[in-house]
C-alpha cells in the first residue's frame, strides 16, 4: 500500500546547498492556515518589515535542483519574495523538486510549515525567429502540511487531458470542502507538466466558488521507488496535494530573471 506525505520528503537524498541563483519563478508569502494573512510571515521570517520584491529566479532542465533550493530558502529568510519560472516539462519538474527540498531546509525555522505553490500561466513574446510561447509561474507560499495518504485521487501520466483533469481536481475540492484535499501522482517531467497545468485550469474553474483572496495551491512531496533485484534504476514519484488556500500570485519587479 502507498503512502507518502510531505513529510516523507526529507528523507529525499539532497545534494549540496551552496545558496545561489537559479531557473524558475514562484513567489514567497507564508500562510499559516489556508485562510490566513500573508501578513503573517512576519512572525516566521526574520525581519518584521513586508516582503522585499525581488526579481524571479529561473529554472531550466540543467538547473542545480539543491542550489535552487537554497537560493529559494535565503529569500524567505531574508523576507523577500522568491518568485520562478520555469519553460519547458523538465525545467518545471526540477523547480517543484526544489520547493520540497525548501520545506525540508526550512524545519529548523519554520517547523511543520511546508512550501506549496500557485501555479501562473504566462504568455512569452515573439522573440526574433522563436514564436510567441507559454512557461509556468509557480508562486509559493508556506501552509503547514497535509495529511499523508495512502492512495492518490488521481494519477497522471503522459496522455493525460489537463482539462479532464482540473475538472475533476475542482469537482472534488468543492465536494470536500474548504478543509478538503485532492491528491495527484505521477512519474516524471511530462506527467508533472500535465498535473500543473490542470491546476492552472483548476483554479479559473472554480473562480465562481473562491472566497475574496481564496485560490487552489499544491503542496509538493516525492518518493524515491527502489529499483527492484533484477536492476535498473531507482524511480522517482511525485505527489501533489491540492487545497484551498490564499492566492499567492504577487505583481513582481519589470526585469529579467536572475540566473
Amino acid at each position: 500500500m502507498l503512502k507518502f506525505g510531505l513529510r516523507q520528503a526529507a528523507a529525499v537524498r539532497l545534494p549540496g546547498v551552496p545558496v545561489s541563483a537559479l531557473y524558475l519563478r514562484s513567489s514567497l508569502l507564508l500562510c499559516s492556515s489556508g485562510a490566513a494573512s500573508r501578513q503573517d510571515f512576519r512572525r516566521h521570517s526574520s525581519s518584521s518589515a513586508p516582503l522585499t520584491p525581488r526579481k524571479a529566479l529561473l529554472s531550466s532542465a540543467q538547473v542545480n535542483v539543491g542550489r535552487l533550493a537554497g537560493a529559494m530558502k535565503g529569500r524567505i529568510l531574508q523576507g523577500e519574495t522568491c518568485s520562478i519560472d520555469a519553460v519547458g516539462a523538465e525545467a518545471q519538474s526540477r523547480a517543484v523538486k526544489a520547493m520540497v527540498f525548501t520545506s525540508r531546509y526550512l524545519q529548523d525555522t519554520h517547523p511543520g510549515l511546508h512550501v506549496f505553490f500557485e501555479p501562473e500561466a504566462v504568455s512569452l513574446p515573439a522573440q526574433g525567429d522563436a514564436p510567441e510561447t507559454k512557461m509556468l509561474r509557480l508562486h509559493a507560499c508556506l501552509l503547514p502540511e497535509p495529511t499523508a495518504v495512502e492512495k492518490a485521487d488521481i494519477v497522471v501520466s503522459r496522455e493525460t487531458n489537463p482539462g479532464l483533469t482540473a475538472a475533476e481536481i475542482a469537482r472534488t475540492l468543492r465536494a470536500r470542502g474548504r478543509q478538503g484535499v485532492v491528491s495527484i501522482s505521477g512519474m516524471g517531467p511530462v506527467p508533472m507538466n500535465r498535473a500543473l497545468k490542470a491546476i492552472v485550469l483548476a483554479r479559473r474553474y472554480m473562480e465562481p466558488h473562491f472566497k475574496a483572496g481564496e485560490s487552489v495551491l499544491a503542496g509538493p512531496a516525492i518518493e524515491t521507488l527502489q529499483a527492484g533485484a533484477d536492476g535498473g534504476e531507482d524511480r522517482v514519484r511525485f505527489l501533489l496535494s491540492c487545497v484551498w488556500g490564499p492566492r499567492a500570485i504577487v505583481s513582481l519587479p519589470n526585469a529579467n530573471s536572475e540566473e
